[in-house]
């Protein structure tokens, strides 16, 4: 399913261009008198492209253009669009910064970790069938630690409370239900004790 994820984001990314897009335009003909007074159907989408056009090399490509009417206002509002590709693209290039740095740190540590345990290995006469194994379960179970942290904050931070709680109930009951405990409280009608107990539990990842 990678692929279609990546379509879906690209197909985001271009959906909001195209608003963005059309509600500059809208702005910048409504700025100028002599274009957004047509007579015909055919003129006014004829300038409605021209003025999509323009809002999209401004956005993508920073290129201003000119305008058929450069008064006061027009020129500010360009000034304001072109402002705003600037913030965005300071913005997205923090954000990229930013995720690439804790990728890099998390990376790094890791190989510290893998170029010691090595280093020890050898040091100390391991036999590299052991020695794959070690490495073997390090990237296994740094897979597994990444999607608990995921699923995580997928719970804590974009899930509302009864959502949450439905996700909850269904991953932990059954595992509940299997202790002798559990089933004499769920006899004696305390239900809800065990709906509670699964928003405390959580899953914890052991090396194996």
């Amino acid at each position: 399913f990678k692929p279609l994820t990546y379509f879906s984001k690209l197909a985001r990314v271009i959906a909001v261009l195209a608003v963005t897009s059309h509600l500059h335009a809208c702005v910048w003909v409504a700025l100028q008198a002599d274009l957004h007074l047509r007579p015909s159907y055919d003129e006014a989408l004829e300038v409605y492209f021209e003025s999509f056009r323009w809002a999209l090399n401004v956005i993508a490509l920073g290129d201003i253009g000119e305008a058929t009417n450069e008064t006061g206002w027009v020129v500010l509002y360009e000034m304001i669009v072109a402002s705003e590709r600037i913030v965005a693209v300071a913005a997205f290039g923090a954000w990229a910064v930013t995720k690439a740095m804790t990728a890099l740190q998390d990376d790094l540590q890791f190989n510290i970790l893998k170029k010691s345990a090595m280093r020890f290995f050898r040091k100390h006469n391991v036999t590299i069938e052991t020695q794959i194994q070690v490495m073997y379960s390090l990237f296994e179970t740094r897979t597994a630690q990444k999607e608990q942290r995921h699923f995580q904050q997928l719970m804590d931070e974009n899930l509302p409370q009864t959502l949450k709680r439905t996700v909850c109930e269904e991953l932990w009951v059954p595992h509940l239900l299997t202790l002798g405990l559990m089933i004499h409280i769920k006899d004696w009608g305390s239900g809800s004790f065990i709906n509670e107990l699964c928003l405390r539990a959580h899953e914890e990842v052991i090396a194996s």
